[in-house]
């Protein structure tokens, strides 16, 4: 490892050396070094292919590289325990339906959604046990198997030991669920999902619904069958390594002198509501009322809206519209969602086999449209067996589900 490590010291002294001192500046606010795999494959070729078969192995090469450079530059923090994180794989990204035997404990690059995030947890990083017999107390490391206490003392030779949990170190933690891009899902099939693991510094850093690309390694999760004990299946999880997110804020819209007339002028317009209805999807004729409602949707209710009596009144507006098949309700939909600055348009279905045919509907998609429209198309039986559409949920128009206000959460 040491020829290794070296080659390391060798390329953050000199390609990263104005990183280093700004890890070192704000440390422990900031607690990690990126390094550009891309960037660093042209001068360490191998180096770069063997971190991508073995990440596990030189990242720890790579840390011990950062700790002894940093020390010979005489800046040492104490309690200087700083991560390297790689990123920008040379090799294009993987689906993660596609996600298998082939990439287990390598680096791999995925993109998808994120729909599901839990609240911080600790995790023992470091654990502090002490024999029950003679008091000595033995560190080790917990792996994923999970917790478990030293064989022997050392001391002793005893087997008994009681976990100090208060002079452990812990590391904060948190559990993440992606999801594969809807428009890289092929045909009609349900988009696949893999765990995600945050640990440290990249804990609270996505929110549901942001579009990430993450730099990880794929990891087996043991499973366990009633009554059989461990199972031959293993799940998958994804540690992350490192965060991308790919969603860019919009940018202010400066409005010159001769645009804020012309809106003035509009909007003194005695047809405003006329011309803002007929503007939705004006190749369609008709659907009057429809198309009001869409626009009354997107442009939402008045914030924090107090009647008289003291009641309040919520400013998400809520549509549920009931049509038969083939009358332009998909296509609204489609017009709503080019039309809206964030949408998703979700045409998914999932349920129980009825008539050797699945119906119902895989309601995943509110959950990843946070701040942005979200249209959902569903379909159910009749009495007769059927099937008819149908639609349900906040802002829902033309047999689909619709949220565009930018302060709802899903």
């Amino acid at each position: 490892m040491e020829e290794e490590i070296q080659q390391f010291q060798d390329y953050f002294s000199t390609s990263l050396k104005q990183q280093l001192y700004d890890l070192v500046g704000s440390y422990p606010q900031k607690r990690s070094l990126d390094v550009d795999l891309t960037v660093f494959s042209r001068s360490n070729l191998d180096l770069a292919q063997a971190i991508a078969e073995k990440p596990d192995h030189y990242s720890k090469a790579a840390e011990e590289a950062l700790r002894k450079s940093v020390e010979s530059f005489g800046l040492m923090p104490e309690g200087f325990k700083p991560r390297v994180r790689f990123y920008n794989l040379p090799e294009k990204e993987v689906l993660v339906q596609y996600l298998g035997a082939e990439h287990l404990n390598k680096l791999v690059q995925v993109q998808g959604v994120v729909n599901l995030i839990t609240d911080i947890r600790p995790k023992i990083q470091v654990a502090l046990w002490e024999c029950a017999y003679c008091e000595r107390t033995t560190k080790n490391y917990p792996d994923n198997a999970g917790l478990k206490p030293p064989t022997l003392c050392g001391h002793c030779g005893k087997k008994e030991f009681t976990l100090l949990e208060a002079t452990s170190d812990f590391v904060n933690t948190q559990y993440a669920q992606l999801q594969d891009l809807l428009e890289r899902v092929q045909g009609s099939s349900t988009p696949a999902h893999v765990d995600l693991w945050f640990e440290d510094d990249l804990t609270n850093v996505v929110l549901p619904g942001e579009t990430i690309t993450v730099t990880g390694v794929l990891r087996l999760m043991p499973r366990m069958e009633k009554g059989k004990g461990k199972s031959s299946i293993y799940g998958k999880a994804f540690d992350v390594v490192y965060v991308k997110k790919e969603e860019k804020e919009f940018e202010e819209i400066e409005i010159s002198k001769e645009e804020e007339q012309k809106i003035i002028e509009f909007s003194r317009n005695p047809r405003v509501r006329e011309l803002i209805r007929d503007s939705i999807a004006p190749s369609i004729y008709g659907h009057f009322e429809v198309k009001q409602s869409i626009a009354m949707q997107l442009f939402g209710g008045t914030p924090d809206k107090v009647l008289p009596d003291g009641n309040k009144v919520r400013s998400d507006i809520h549509v549920l519209l009931i049509g038969d098949p083939g009358v332009a309700k998909s296509q609204l939909l489609k017009f709503t969602e080019n039309l809206a600055p964030k949408c998703i348009y979700v045409d998914r279905f999932r349920g129980k086999r009825q008539g050797g045919r699945r119906m119902g509907f895989e309601g995943r998609g509110a959950r990843a449209c946070k701040r942005r429209a979200c249209c959902y198309r569903r379909i159910r039986q009749d009495a007769g067996g059927r099937p008819r559409e149908y639609s349900r949920g906040a802002g829902t128009a033309a047999n689909q589900h619709c949220e565009s206000r930018n302060r709802h959460k899903v």
